[in-house]
């Protein structure tokens, strides 16, 4: 059976944390169930966005939603398909509109062997936290982390700093 997101969020911030910061993800948020109760897809945004905000702002609390985007096509012309904004998901402007921060995780996906991964920083509403703009990061997948590929060495290249770093990691 699945749950409404009301019911995960709610379970998540039932659990004790005295002194703690508590965070909730659901990943990913199609998964859920979305008692719509007659309301057409943009007024369920709507609602349902402004509810969780409340629940976890009452909560002192941080929710993040994972929501993939609807089918990005290629570009005709190169090929590559562009990195996907909150109006790219389906349903509603209301995913930019009501959202404090967005982040967006882009791949390229022309090249599958590609660790290069883009983070977008789209929306930021408290300017104390942060601010819009790109970091190009590395992705193992072996690991499933993220990483940053910094010269440690003076006059090190990109690629031997990639090279040491993969030696490392394959022991």
């Amino acid at each position: 059976e699945l749950l409404t997101p009301d019911e995960v969020i709610r379970a998540a911030l039932s659990c004790d944390m005295t002194g703690r910061k508590m965070g909730v993800v659901l990943d990913p948020w199609n998964r859920l169930d979305h008692e719509r109760d007659g309301k057409n897809e943009t007024d369920y945004i709507s609602y349902i966005l402004t509810h969780v905000t409340k629940l976890a702002r009452s909560a002192k609390a941080h929710v993040w939603l994972v929501v993939h985007p609807a089918k990005i096509y290629k570009d005709r012309q190169t090929g590559v398909r562009p990195t996907p904004t909150p109006y790219d998901i389906s349903g509603s402007a209301h995913w930019y509109n009501k959202a404090d921060n967005i982040i967006t995780v882009n791949r390229n996906q022309a090249d599958p062997l590609s660790q290069d991964v883009e983070i977008h920083v789209q929306k930021v509403r408290f300017k104390h936290v942060g601010h819009v703009g790109m970091v190009m990061l590395k992705y193992d997948r072996v690991t499933g982390r993220y990483f940053e590929m910094r010269t440690s060495m003076p006059g090190e290249s990109y690629a031997d700093n990639e090279q040491r770093y993969l030696k490392a990691r394959n022991g």
